[in-house]
């Protein structure tokens, strides 16, 4: 199978949508497909044509100048879509947005199905930017034609429908991580891992995007309360951009290490013990899942798309109300103190990932997905697809 991946931020920007991505066009390629990305040019110095870990990549312009720019992207994408048609079975887009209107503005003339990937959910999510974006309501209209629509979350999906999409359309597809990639380490390289980070005592971190709805404040109003009843737990902070307020606010708090934006975060997770996520809202978390592949033990706000991973009955770490501080900072104490049950919590977050949440099953469930939207396509698609198959 051919598929084109539209997606306006890919590597080497970071993030949790654009990790998912570049992992799943490598199980694509690893199944015998090929892969050929559409990606944003946001910088001059990236070449036009590019390749990530084999994958070819083609960059398309972006000026920096507002709606001009995007205008410019969204034509631009249209052109080479139309210009390389012949070499792609399906397109899949990532985000509900000028990237999906694009796709599906030139659909008829590519005879190629189109698959949408919502991103987000909450008040950053792909729904909200269709009530508030403009012209997101006419983007909306034409993103409900497409041939269907893959939601990352249970969140997401309820999103989805609520807005009117057709129910019969969206395909839950979680997000997950690479099992292989994110994995508990051996004793004697956790100890030098934890030594290269200069751990000593107990560790708690966080990575993902330095922003509001990811509740920060509440992890700044909480941790000198955690420092205070657990002198050695260090706080490791990894997510950008490292210039904002919420930075400089981070470093001037006790017993708190800030390492800025990395683009591969394993062997920082591999020297955690907890991980702490106090969102208001998210789909399901890139980190989280990458956390507990590592056997780190989640401390999360109890939120949908949180207690998904985590579970709701049981879960395999702790849980505090979001947007309580007394809460998070009491939750933490109390992980930082139940250290008797760490290894049983470790194996119990791996397990939950490798069971639910692994890449492996998540690129097969894609491949199906496009097999059958191509068999639905008519019988060119169908053919065209098998062919390459073979």
């Amino acid at each position: 199978m051919r598929i084109a991946l539209v997606t306006q931020r890919f590597y080497p920007l970071v993030g949790g949508a654009e990790s998912v991505l570049r992992a799943l066009a490598g199980q694509w390629v690893r199944r015998g497909c090929h892969v050929h990305v559409l990606a944003a040019r946001y910088q001059r110095a990236w070449p036009v044509t590019d390749a990530v870990d084999g994958i070819p990549i083609t960059r398309l312009p972006l000026p920096s100048v507002r709606f001009l720019g995007t205008a410019r992207y969204v034509l631009a994408l249209r052109r080479q879509l139309l210009k390389t048609a012949h070499q792609f079975d399906v397109v899949y887009v990532s985000m509900l947005k000028h990237q999906a209107w694009a796709a599906l503005s030139v659909r008829h003339r590519l005879g190629r199905p189109v698959v949408l990937r919502a991103e987000g959910a909450g008040a950053t999510g792909d729904v909200a930017w269709q009530e508030t974006a403009l012209l997101g309501t006419y983007i909306r209209r034409r993103c409900k034609t497409a041939d269907a629509i893959v939601a990352p979350s249970s969140l997401v999906r309820q999103e989805l429908i609520k807005a009117g999409y057709p129910a019969e359309k969206i395909h839950l597809i979680r997000n997950a991580v690479c099992c292989q990639t994110y994995q508990p380490p051996p004793p004697h390289q956790r100890q030098r891992l934890r030594r290269r980070f200069g751990l000593r005592g107990p560790a708690v971190g966080y990575l993902g995007r330095l922003s509001p709805e990811k509740g920060l404040d509440d992890l700044i109003a909480a941790w000198p309360s955690v420092k205070q009843a657990v002198p050695d737990a260090t706080l490791v902070v990894a997510g950008g951009p490292s210039e904002s307020e919420w930075a400089r606010r981070l470093r001037e708090l006790p017993g708190v290490e800030y390492v800025g934006e990395l683009l591969s975060p394993a062997q920082l997770l591999q020297a955690l013990d907890l991980f702490v996520l106090p969102s208001r809202y998210e789909g399901i978390s890139i980190a989280l899942l990458e956390a507990m592949a590592c056997g780190v033990i989640p401390v999360v706000s109890a939120i949908a798309g949180n207690l998904e991973v985590v579970g709701h009955r049981t879960p395999v770490g702790w849980t505090f109300p979001p947007e309580d501080p007394v809460r998070l900072a009491a939750a933490l104490v109390g992980a930082l103190r139940a250290a008797d049950r760490w290894p049983e919590l470790r194996r119990s977050a791996r397990q939950r990932v490798e069971r639910e949440f692994s890449l492996e099953q998540n690129a097969q469930q894609h491949l199906e997905l496009f097999q059958a939207v191509l068999a639905m396509s008519g019988p060119e698609c169908s053919q065209i697809s098998s062919r390459r198959s073979d």
